[in-house]
């Protein structure tokens, strides 16, 4: 039986948003209103969504990911992880101005939309439904950044600056900020020029609070026990520059060239402080430990800087009987991350724990608290990534006239580079006077205590992050490597990948008045060849030795497309379309990589030879637009995805002479023995997702008085899964929400703008767990501890006020809400094990200017 991740309450709760949605579909009359939904330029895309700049500011978005939750079908988690329609985290790509972005993530092919600063562009696309002429490596679609374009007739100059806070947290996170300057116009008759840049200071802080189970036996059977409880506080900046450069250069009538650039650059740090109940296993009953009981205070610090660059150069030419468009791009990533934990520790600390509110158990010490001198520093870790992504692109497209619509082809080629360098794993390094400094004497200053929950928890001691830093920097010459540490878990995940993607492409667009058809295939032929390592360890766990390895594959899929859209008239158009699109398998997963560890018989290996994940996609959509403006829009979609990639573990024989660590355990005469090989497969089982979008817009003109200056904007989207996953059950896509919202109400008249806009998700189920465990609370065996997490919520406001035609003020203002969010295992009533609140309202005021 699938088990479903959702309530009574949401179901009560999305019924009673449906009502409202269909409401304002019965209310809105005829006025005008630009759309959320825009239209996207090329003739050949049926199924777009889009934002514009003056939309985005509307909402007061910071970056892309804030900006694409306010499409239909996206939803967004607590931890920034995007999904589509359902599909999952992170399957689409991201353009700009048609040119592929580099991935941006850790071990993945995902441009992080989060790093991006939406200030940079003028329109935001979701093309939801791939056509021949696109890569075919986003089954969730792909997202198209277009920025500003030079005018040609006039020159324009505008800027904005502003700042803001949240007071509640203002001395851990500081100020805010944001700014942009742009310019636009003709350099000469031919040539025109767009060029801007743009500063963002975003910070955000949240609380939180871990929940640990165990289970023990007092007796009377097994019994569940918080084995770790850890309140926390997080803090979160960023600092992010962008720019964009365009050169137009127009000769003739009949020829256009240009060349664009957009560098994106995002440094974030992230602190993170919690205090941590350990019980280690040691009870006396089921609410106090014994002698063995730890209290600890982690500071864990990451920096990560992503540098993201894409330049592209190209043209068109209009012949007599047909059309030649091409262009060549770079765009590369670069992404340094450093993490560093610096805990401390207090031994034999008794304890008792109250549970009797799950989401709120406190720790009493049977004793006085530890004081900082009583917290000693463990081991210091760090961990150093390094990766670079690169694409290197070039295309071209010759489009024909017929009588009857047009014929379309051109050719691909993608090269791309994936280097992943990492130094450390947690454990890795060692201070070498254990003991002799503790938290008291960590740091002079800087410091201060911070209650969360209400008052609920205090955190006694914050150390000064900066200050840590300097302090590990400065021991560094007195730390050593732990070389097992350091190959086994940082090793292995060290790869060179290269891939070659050929595509090419036929298609035809054929115009019969009512009815347009689309028809067309791509074909894409990918070599690739990817470097790993092969660690080695003895029987004794100790490192051996680490060798290079190599790997190389071939691959070739066919992608059918057919999309079709008929108009009813003026107004209305229906659209249907059927695509197949691939996600492709993540590098470390392909890497050609072996963990061989004698000490427990088993092997570790990457796979090279996985294929990627295929889609099967049906949509279908009506549109209808108001004629004095607005619009309604109701779609469906379904997709069918095979191949989805799962880690197995399978027994193995193993030869004698096979691997040189693993002779000592053949006995004499014997040349084979049994062990345990763990790798990534291709699963035989399927996943379909289907569902259905409804999105409403329309100024309030046929209300009476100043209530006509009222707009609305809502859409909803609800889809459900079915994935069969490595298990052999049936349970929901990780990362898919049944049921996604958003709605926005706005006032404007001549000179004043304001709008209150809101983002719903419903809880979804974020981790499948490969083992099961005792359950005392719900089972009388063992089950899957799977994890749930609620939705995403946000509530937010802006204004804008007019003092002339050239000088604009404007607010924004976030986080209304204040919402808790629960991450539970299995039972939320029962195993709540994360709990999330942004406390604090956060504001921003400036000024904008246009010349």
């Amino acid at each position: 039986m699938k088990k479903r991740s959702l309530h009574s309450m949401v179901e009560i709760r999305s019924k009673s948003i449906i009502g409202l949605l269909m409401m304002l579909m019965l209310l809105l009359g005829s006025s005008q209103m630009h759309s959320v939904m825009g239209q996207t330029e090329a003739e050949n895309q049926l199924f777009v969504d889009s934002l514009t700049a003056s939309q985005i500011s509307n909402f007061g978005d910071f970056t892309i990911e804030n900006s694409l939750i306010r499409l239909p079908g996206v939803q967004v988690n607590r931890d920034g992880q995007l999904s589509f329609r359902g599909t999952g985290y992170n399957n689409f790509y991201m353009m700009v101005n048609g040119q592929r972005m580099a991935a941006t993530g850790r071990n993945n092919r995902i441009t992080n939309p989060g790093a991006i600063s939406a200030d940079v562009v003028k329109t935001i696309e979701w093309i939801k439904v791939l056509t021949p002429d696109m890569d075919a490596d986003g089954f969730a679609g792909a997202v198209n950044l277009k920025t500003y374009q030079p005018t040609t007739t006039q020159t324009f100059i505008s800027g904005s600056l502003g700042g803001g806070l949240n007071p509640k947290y203002q001395q851990e996170t500081g100020a805010t900020g944001r700014s942009w300057l742009r310019f636009t116009g003709p350099v000469s008759d031919n040539l025109s020029l767009a060029i801007d840049v743009n500063y963002q200071r975003e910070q955000r802080a949240w609380e939180s609070l871990g929940i640990g189970y165990g289970v023990v036996d007092l007796g009377s059977g097994p019994t569940d026990v918080i084995e770790t409880l850890s309140p926390g506080f997080q803090s979160e900046g960023f600092n992010r520059f962008a720019s964009n450069l365009q050169l137009n250069y127009t000769p003739s009538e009949t020829s256009s060239y240009y060349f664009h650039g957009i560098v994106n650059i995002n440094r974030q740090q992230r602190s993170d402080h919690s205090y941590n109940w350990i019980a280690n296993g040691d009870w006396e009953d089921q609410t106090t430990t014994g002698t063995q009981a730890d209290f600890g205070y982690d500071l864990n610090f990451e920096q990560r800087n992503t540098s993201l660059f894409t330049f592209q150069a190209g043209g068109q030419n209009n012949f007599d009987s047909f059309k030649l468009d091409y262009q060549a791009g770079l765009s590369q990533s670069i992404v340094d991350r450093t993490e560093n934990l610096f805990p401390f520790l207090a031994t034999g600390v008794e304890y008792t724990i109250n549970d009797s509110n799950t989401k709120r158990p406190t720790a009493s010490p049977l004793d006085a608290k530890p004081i900082p001198a009583d917290l000693d520093l463990e081991e210091m870790n760090y961990i150093i990534d390094n990766y670079r992504d690169q694409e290197v692109s070039v295309r071209v497209n010759a489009e024909f006239p017929i009588s009857v619509g047009s014929l379309k082809a051109g050719a691909s080629a993608i090269f791309k580079e994936q280097d992943a360098n990492e130094l450390g794993a947690f454990s890795e390094y060692h201070y070498q006077f254990q003991g002799l400094l503790d938290l008291e004497g960590f740091e002079e200053g800087n410091l201060n205590s911070l209650s969360i929950f209400d008052g609920r928890y205090n955190l006694d001691r914050l150390a000064d992050p900066q200050q840590a830093l300097s302090f590990f920097e400065a021991s560094i010459p007195n730390m050593r490597l732990d070389e097992r540490a350091y190959y086994q878990d940082s090793e292995i995940y060290n790869y060179l990948g290269n891939e070659n993607i050929y595509g090419t492409y036929g298609m035809t667009t054929l115009n019969f008045n009512p009815l347009t058809v689309i028809i067309g295939a791509r074909v894409e032929h990918t070599t690739s060849s990817y470097e790993g390592r092969v660690v080695e360890y003895n029987r004794f766990n100790q490192f051996e030795d680490a060798s290079d390895t190599s790997a190389t594959t071939n691959q070739t899929y066919l992608f059918p497309n057919a999309q079709l859209k008929f108009e009813v008239n003026e107004q209305a158009n229906v659209n249907a379309a059927y695509s197949r699109t691939i996600s492709r398998p993540e590098f470390n997963l392909i890497a050609p990589f072996e963990l061989l560890t004698p000490q427990d018989t088993s092997i570790f290996a990457g796979n090279p030879n996985l294929d990627p994940i295929i889609s099967d996609n049906i949509d279908l959509m009506l549109n209808y637009e108001f004629a004095g403006g607005g619009l309604v829009s109701i779609g469906s979609f379904y997709k069918m995805m095979t191949g989805f990639i799962e880690p197995v573990s399978t027994q193995v024989q193993i030869n004698q002479g096979e691997y040189t660590y693993f002779e000592p355990l053949f006995d004499d005469g014997v040349t084979q023995i049994t062990g345990t090989n763990r790798t990534y497969q291709n699963s035989e089982n399927t996943a379909t997702v289907y569902g259905a979008e409804v999105t409403v817009q329309k100024q309030l003109s046929f209300l009476p008085g100043f209530l006509e200056n009222f707009g609305a904007y809502a859409n909803y989207t609800w889809s459900e899964s079915d994935f069969e996953n490595a298990r052999g059950d049936q349970t929901d896509i990780p990362g898919q929400s049944p049921h996604v919202v958003n709605a926005a109400l706005n006032y404007h008249n001549d000179r004043f703008f304001a709008q209150v806009s809101y983002h719903w998700s419903a809880e979804l189920l974020s981790n499948l767990e490969e083992n099961t465990q005792p359950a005392p609370s719900v089972s009388g065996g063992e089950v899957y501890f799977d994890r749930y997490q609620d939705g995403y919520q946000e509530l937010s406001a802006t204004a804008k006020f007019d003092l002339s035609d050239q000088v604009q003020l404007w607010t924004n203002i976030y986080n209304l809400l204040n919402v808790e969010q629960v991450e539970y295992a299995f039972s939320r009533s029962n195993y709540p094990t994360s709990i999330y609140q942004r406390n604090g309202i956060e504001f921003n005021v400036g000024v904008r200017v246009s010349l």
